[in-house]
């Protein structure tokens, strides 16, 4: 009997949460002109690959590297380095880890979608020498920025609330500032 009670209250609130007929639920903001074009950049491939870094990933991450259409960034700890996942797509490059109780995910794309009548949003700092973006949503920290022609964003997660790594963006920069170049198929073999 109290399941049958608890699904006749939560049908009451869904009835009373409709509004009106024909009013909408919600909206959401939609650009100026609905039209967009995609581009497939240009990676530079400039940058020395660290191989003390990229001999730190698994075999199988290091196949996923060189395989990659962008230039893959990974994190200098050892303990991130060799629990890197690395998967490849055909405009883009992921890497995760995990270790000592945070993760990690690294994504990298070739694909910018552009918007004739939106200006380039300007970022609010500076990370590795690029304007870029700090945020954080769900204790979950967030950066992203452009460098080497794609787009790069990194996420931070502690596995622990309270874990100071994840108290503020100190962590989230610092490792942006360290990411290695390991390579990618228009990088040096």
């Amino acid at each position: 009997m109290p399941h049958r009670a608890a699904f006749v209250a939560a049908a009451a609130l869904l009835f009373a949460c409709e509004g009106e007929p024909g009013s909408p639920v919600f909206t959401h903001a939609q650009p100026v002109s609905a039209t967009r074009s995609a581009q497939i950049t240009q990676p530079d491939w400039s940058a020395p690959v660290d191989r003390d870094v990229q001999s730190r990933l698994s075999a199988a991450a290091r196949a996923e590297v060189a395989g990659s259409p962008v230039p893959v960034l990974a994190p200098r700890s050892a303990g991130l380095a060799e629990s890197a996942i690395v998967t490849t797509g055909p405009v883009w490059a992921a890497v995760s880890a995990t270790a000592d109780g945070v993760t990690v995910a690294i994504h990298t794309s070739q694909l910018a979608y552009r918007y004739p009548d939106i200006a380039p949003a300007e970022g609010d700092r500076t990370l590795r020498g690029k304007r870029g973006f700090v945020t954080v949503e769900s204790n979950i920290w967030q950066a992203s920025w452009h460098e080497a022609g794609v787009a790069h964003s990194l996420h931070v997660e502690c596995a622990v609330a309270g874990d100071g790594r994840c108290a503020d963006d100190k962590f989230l920069v610092g490792l942006v500032e360290s990411l290695a170049h390991v390579g990618g198929r228009g990088g040096a073999p």
